[in-house]
């Protein structure tokens, strides 16, 4: 029947798109987006231009000089095809919003519209690593999107540039990309200008000692968190959060180093026999190690091996498991080899230090720390990759 279609398209591999149909002519766009994922799906006309969009990005359009009539009501959920071959298509899964405009909505409109719902529903729309034309390109089309760095599809199937350049690749984790803070993260902290958690959690600091925020060379924003080696310390409170179980998780952050002495980044430590710790060790190092005691037994214990280090400059670490297996990266890049366990993580009755262990109030951080963040149920990387150019948000 004749009128318009948005919706997924199984004919099409599981394509999500959008169409019209007025007699003969028909007009089909499609862009292949990860079912696990939340998706803004958008398609617009502007006199005889047919567009669809794909989580902000322009997918593709075309001129079809015909119009959109139809007597059929407008349907949500199923394709009314008056009794004809496609009455049988019924949506399975979940609709959030639907918004219908009146008008063709510009791209600068688009740009808000995603805003919106990124806004409302705390989703990301940059599934870049599932973003896929039906047909692969074997050259780079014209750059028709307005966002900055729209994106450009390549016929490997895998890898992604913007229009200026930009190697999308390098926001890839596995696939999926999230802005950094997603229902995974249980702590942020910026530190700009305090020590708040800008995780959804929103968890109350308690600072110690002459802990302040430093102005002076921040990786990111306005500041870092200064620690001079001497009982500087933060604390969040206790949480089932920080028992990770057999989980994936992941801990990373942006350390400037000052000078190489046993310090402390991140524990959860009310004893010395029941304790996780991130920390940097002295002996043979700088190195950071992860280490889990329970009972009083070391049943997890692993480290990057020697890094190299220049006082002053700044350096991003991820501590990450994977299932059984556990790594350290270093600006992006695996240090020491892959650490296989089984081991779960316990739920252990302490705070959340930053800075220093709780038990015996040592192992004091020397040096800067910015943009922590502690994710939980994620391994965030599990290959190397470029680090962020941005603080999460």
């Amino acid at each position: 029947d004749d009128g318009f279609w948005l919706g997924r398209d199984d004919i099409h591999h599981d394509y999500w798109g959008g169409g019209v149909k007025e007699g003969t002519t028909p007009f089909g766009r499609y862009v292949k987006l990860d079912d696990t994922q939340p998706h803004c799906i958008c398609a617009v006309r502007s006199t005889g231009t047919h567009t669809i969009y794909g989580d902000g990005y322009l997918v593709e359009s075309a001129t079809v000089a015909t119009t959109t009539t139809s007597s059929n009501p407008l349907a949500l959920g199923q394709r009314v095809d008056s009794g004809g071959s496609n009455d049988d298509q019924y949506f399975s899964g979940d609709i959030a919003e639907i918004v219908v405009f009146d008008n063709a909505i510009s791209d600068a409109d688009m740009a808000s519209l995603e805003d919106y719902f990124e806004d409302r529903f705390r989703i990301p729309f940059l599934n870049l690593g599932k973003f896929a034309k039906l047909t692969p390109r074997k050259k780079e089309p014209k750059c028709n999107s307005k966002r900055e760095g729209g994106v450009i599809y390549l016929d490997d199937e895998k890898h992604f540039y913007g229009c200026d350049g930009t190697d999308w690749n390098r926001f890839a984790f596995d696939g999926k990309i999230t802005n950094g803070n997603d229902e995974f993260t249980k702590l942020l902290l910026h530190l700009d200008s305090d020590f708040s958690d800008s995780s959804s959690d929103n968890r109350t600091p308690t600072a110690n000692g002459g802990i302040s925020i430093d102005t002076t060379d921040p990786q990111f924003g306005a500041g870092s968190a200064g620690f001079d080696g001497s009982n500087d310390y933060i604390t969040y409170p206790d949480s089932s959060d920080w028992a990770f179980g057999t989980g994936d998780f992941t801990i990373d952050f942006w350390y400037q180093h000052n000078t190489n002495i046993m310090q402390t980044i991140a524990s959860q430590s009310p004893n010395s026999s029941n304790q996780w710790r991130a920390y940097f060790e002295s002996s043979g190092g700088p190195n950071l190690h992860f280490q889990l005691y329970s009972g009083g037994s070391v049943p997890i214990s692993f480290g990057s091996g020697q890094l190299t280090m220049t006082a002053g400059d700044w350096y991003h670490f991820a501590i990450v498991r994977s299932g059984n297996e556990f790594e350290i990266f270093m600006d992006g890049v695996q240090k020491g080899t892959t650490y296989t366990n089984s081991t779960s993580i316990p739920d252990i009755a302490g705070t959340l230090n930053i800075g220093n262990l709780a038990y015996c109030g040592c192992w004091d951080m020397a040096g800067n720390i910015d943009e922590l963040r502690i994710s939980k149920g994620v391994a965030r990387w599990t290959a190397n990759f470029t680090p962020p150019d941005a603080p999460y948000n």
